[in-house]
């Protein structure tokens, strides 16, 4: 029905609506949008599945479920404003955000600790918020699901290999390549096509809030 973005408008709304008296009209800010026809998919795109890495699976070289789903451990650690510093230090480049860096890290960490072939492809799919890249923008306090999945994809040696400013770069531009074209062609792939994505097979989620954010 919504999206987080979209949940956390509703509910401040609904929460104005039961904090005021019956005799008191409420004027939200943003008004609430229900307008689903706006993502509806409007016939004039091309999609094809094949240019879309998040719905595609690839070769599973080391029985890659197993591996990721045994021995696992919660952990948490804390990255401050200097360590988030260094890693862009690490890249060379001022022009990486905060997520590029610290998702690339996560990434590569996790591809390194778990021993993956050289060749297996591996995918970082992270959710990006759309609202203002279609053309026109969806209105202010539109609440529906407005996002799509971004998608990195690079070898487990590259990604272990080449640096943190590698896998930066694959992060950066798979955010980059979320125009108002892709977002149609995602539209009618998923309304269409019933196209879902390659949330299990040699790919890891971003799904942390705090990581969302830093976008």
């Amino acid at each position: 029905i919504c999206d987080g973005i979209g949940s956390a408008e509703f509910l401040n709304y609904f929460s104005d609506l039961a904090s005021h008296n019956n005799n008191v009209s409420v004027d939200p800010k943003p008004k609430p949008v229900w307008d689903r026809q706006l993502m509806n998919p409007d016939g004039r795109t091309r999609a094809n599945l094949a240019m879309h890495a998040e719905f595609v699976r690839v070769p599973d070289l080391c029985g890659f479920m197993n591996r990721v789903t045994s021995g696992l451990r919660p952990t948490c650690i804390v990255f401050d404003e200097r360590r988030i510093n260094a890693l862009k230090g690490a890249c060379g480049m001022s022009s990486y955000t905060s997520f590029e860096v610290l998702a690339a890290h996560v990434w590569r960490s996790w591809a390194r600790a778990m021993g993956f072939p050289k060749n297996q492809t591996l995918k970082l799919l992270f959710s990006v918020n759309v609202r203002k890249r279609v053309k026109p923008g969806l209105p202010e306090g539109y609440y529906g699901n407005a996002f799509v999945l971004g998608c990195a994809q690079t070898s487990a040696w590259e990604l272990g290999e080449r640096g943190v400013r590698y896998g930066s770069g694959l992060v950066k531009r798979a955010k980059e390549r979320v125009d108002s074209e892709h977002v149609r062609r995602v539209v009618e792939l998923v309304s269409e096509s019933r196209a879902s994505p390659d949330s299990e097979t040699n790919s890891t989620t971003l799904r942390t809030c705090s990581l969302s954010t830093l976008s």
